[in-house]
């Protein structure tokens, strides 16, 4: 039977219906649900059905459950969406002075977050993605043309040519002019 130390079940059962619907809405509010009206249809039949508080518990930790994975995957979807935004940010931007503030701002986050987020979801910091992309495109325009080692470094986000060469050694032992110069063997 439902009924402990002189509860109300009628009470135990609202209350129960009331935290379900609370958090279904939440999950609605959250993106992570679609309001589907008669999804909910039999939830009042299926209550009052329960005679045993084992059975409502049941009832009750299955709607949560369910409720609390939409809004988890909508989190997540989220997440890689926000990834995204800044890796298409960043892949447009590369050539001019970058900040992870800057692309915090663009797209609407902190930050820390960001940062954590390309960490956690990348694999690399912010400045390690944004050197990378920058020194991808600085070996293609070395192997590919006849541009000075100055105009690629400006060409990709480097005003410094000094700045520039260092960060490329640092990043493929070598140096802009030795990478051109033996370019197809370090492939």
């Amino acid at each position: 039977m439902l009924m402990i130390h002189g509860e109300n079940v009628t009470d135990i059962k609202l209350k129960t219906l009331e935290l379900v619907l609370q958090c279904e809405n939440r999950a609605f509010h959250t993106g992570g649900r679609e309001y589907r009206f008669l999804e909910r249809h039999g939830y009042l039949e299926q209550i009052n059905k329960t005679s045993e508080m084992k059975e409502l518990k049941k009832w009750f930790q299955d709607r949560i459950r369910n409720a609390l994975e939409s809004i988890h995957l909508t989190k997540e979807h989220q997440t890689i969406d926000m990834v995204k935004r800044a890796e298409q940010y960043i892949q447009q931007h590369y050539t001019e002075e970058l900040t992870l503030n800057r692309v915090s701002e663009i797209i609407h986050v902190s930050p820390p977050y960001i940062s954590k987020l390309f960490k956690e979801k990348l694999g690399m910091t912010f400045l390690e993605y944004l050197t990378r992309l920058r020194m991808e495109k600085a070996k293609q325009m070395l192997r590919e043309t006849q541009e000075s080692i100055r105009k690629i470094g400006c060409d990709v986000g480097y005003q410094d040519l000094k700045y520039f060469s260092r960060a490329f050694k640092k990043y493929e032992d070598v140096t802009p002019r030795e990478y051109r110069d033996n370019g197809s063997n370090m492939e």
